[in-house]
């Protein structure tokens, strides 16, 4: 089906989610390249991608990752995370067999890519060594990092160029409620977000490939398939002639991509968390503030759009080291007509208005504002110099609030 045969959703109407996890030994929690015999199990060997339902498993660029999805976009997160928590539920049953169990958060907390990395090696294992030839995978930007991505529908070209600019918006909040990544190779770093900073630089050798990972302000599809995914091509040519990478969509690494294939904008800079509930209650936010800035209930749609990348990308990457505690400037704030300061201020008062009502989703959400993102929660059960027996002890935990569906609390 082409780009125009597609029927779009109306804007905002739908959500599709999409989150990474780490396989692990059951027992000592060390990542495990079993992702191919997994999805073997259930489609075949070889397969990358296996059917559950109405919720799909895939295979990511390192064989000790899954990626849990939906198949279409739901009206609701909260529908998504039933389908997804019951998925996964039946999931650890089938990895329960073979000692694996499945390992949330935006990294794993002392995994070493260097030694520890195997490559993707069935059907498209071309595209993964050709980022490896350029990039070195090997490298917790590429091969310990794990997400939970946010798609949302627009519905014509003028609905893109709005939904896209509520996207680059929302962005520098999205650490203040989802970090999960405090821990890198075993030692507390005093970032809460982690992967952030290594996603923003694993790709240098291109650097129109990430770009300043807060998006450029453009808005019609000509102009960025011309400046954006153009540019990133004519640098993969320049590094990597006739790399098989070139000119492809999926090679735009930006915190918010334009996914033309499906009408749709997809938010990645979420870390993954504890709990497919939290998830969605955290993506249901999102989209709920988004939809607010779409309708311009606080700010027109001409002064977002115009709002500084520089300024964006600076919020961003204070709140990947502070949180909810990372200052705002008013040129962010009075987008919202919201006088605060700090991010945790401006997610508080946005909360009542934007977020599902779900019960289990207001109960996920409530604990991230009144406890803390995951990444403070799990500071505070595992302490800044944690030895390896207690870094493993929380996350054997974290595993199981996966498989239960249920909030981390120290």
């Amino acid at each position: 089906m082409s780009d125009d045969e597609v029927k779009p959703y109306p804007t905002l109407s739908a959500i599709g989610m999409e989150v990474e996890v780490c396989l692990v030994d059951r027992e000592t929690l060390d990542v495990r390249p079993v992702a191919d015999e997994v999805l073997a199990e259930l489609a075949g060997p070889g397969a990358s991608d296996a059917t559950d339902g109405d919720v799909g498993w895939s295979n990511e660029l390192a064989l000790h990752q899954l990626e849990v999805k939906t198949f279409a976009p739901t009206p609701t997160a909260a529908e998504a995370a039933r389908s997804m928590a019951e998925s996964l539920r039946r999931m650890d049953d089938r990895l329960a067999r073979r000692g694996i169990a499945a390992l949330p958060t935006g990294m794993h907390p002392w995994m070493d890519p260097a030694t520890e990395t195997v490559l993707w090696p069935h059907a498209g294992a071309e595209i993964y060594a050709a980022y490896h030839a350029i990039y070195d995978c090997k490298r917790h930007g590429w091969s310990n990092v794990q997400s939970a991505h946010l798609n949302v529908p627009y519905d014509g070209d003028l609905d893109f160029s709005a939904v896209m600019a509520a996207a680059r918006i929302v962005l520098p909040l999205v650490p203040a409620l989802a970090a999960s990544s405090p821990y890198v190779e075993g030692r507390a770093t005093g970032r809460l977000c982690n992967r952030l900073r290594h996603y923003a630089n694993n790709a240098l050798r291109t650097p129109a490939m990430t770009g300043d990972v807060i998006p450029e302000p453009v808005y019609e599809r000509e102009e960025y398939e011309r400046t954006i995914i153009g540019a990133i091509a004519r640098e993969l040519r320049d590094v990597a002639p006739g790399s098989v990478i070139a000119g492809e969509n999926w090679s735009n690494a930006r915190g918010a991509i334009a996914r033309f294939d499906r009408n749709a904008v997809e938010l990645r800079l979420a870390d993954s968390q504890e709990c497919v509930r939290a998830d969605a209650a955290i993506a249901g936010l999102l989209a709920g503030i988004m939809r607010g800035l779409f309708e311009e209930r606080w700010s027109s749609r001409a002064v977002q759009a115009v709002a500084s990348s520089g300024m964006l990308r600076t919020v961003l990457f204070e709140a990947g080291v502070d949180g909810p505690d990372a200052r705002l400037p008013l040129a962010l704030t009075r987008l919202f007509g919201r006088p605060v300061s700090t991010a945790r201020a401006l997610l508080e008062s946005l909360a009542p208005e934007c977020a599902e009502g779900d019960p289990g989703l207001v109960e996920a959400l409530g604990v991230v504002l009144e406890r803390g993102t995951l990444a403070e929660r799990l500071l505070a059960a595992a302490g800044p110099e944690p030895d390896r027996e207690r870094l493993r002890d929380v996350y054997r935990r974290l595993a199981g609030c996966l498989v239960e569906d249920a909030p981390f609390l120290p």
